[in-house]
């Protein structure tokens, strides 16, 4: 089986709670185990940033949805690839909401650990440069008042 891995960006058309994400999550994560995806969504109020990976036909499926959905806008693909071996082959759809709460308290603790599995797998993958890169920008401490 051929795997890709797909990360894009976009922006929700209107500010999303806590009931909107689940309801989001609980849709992404049962049809994302139909298809045989995985992967890792990052929320910081203002732009969604996504990694999926699985098989190609899978990932086409998951990406034309994601495309048509009215959730959100300017959807932006910045990377589709190839891959040897999955990278959250344990995380229908993982995710890491950015802003200061309990949430990203929890999300954080696995989302450090599940990333420092992956960069033992596939230290030199270009999705998992992209994910750092963002994780690090969206996610660093805010310097004290």
């Amino acid at each position: 089986m051929s795997l890709v891995a797909l990360i894009y960006t976009s922006c929700p058309v209107q500010p999303m709670g806590a009931v909107e994400l689940g309801h989001l999550l609980l849709q992404a994560r049962l049809f994302n185990a139909q298809v045989q995806v995985t992967g890792v969504l990052l929320h910081d109020h203002n732009q969604f940033l996504q990694y999926i990976e699985g098989p190609a036909e899978s990932i086409a499926t998951v990406y034309q949805r994601i495309c048509a959905s009215n959730r959100h806008t300017e959807v932006r693909t910045l990377m589709r690839e190839p891959i040897a071996e999955r990278l959250f082959p344990d995380w229908q759809m993982g995710f890491a909401e950015t802003a200061a709460s309990v949430l990203q308290k929890l999300a954080n603790h696995h989302w450090a650990e599940a990333l420092s599995q992956a960069e033992r797998r596939q230290p030199d993958a270009p999705a998992l440069r992209v994910l750092r890169e963002f994780w690090a920008t969206h996610t660093a401490p805010s310097p004290a008042a």
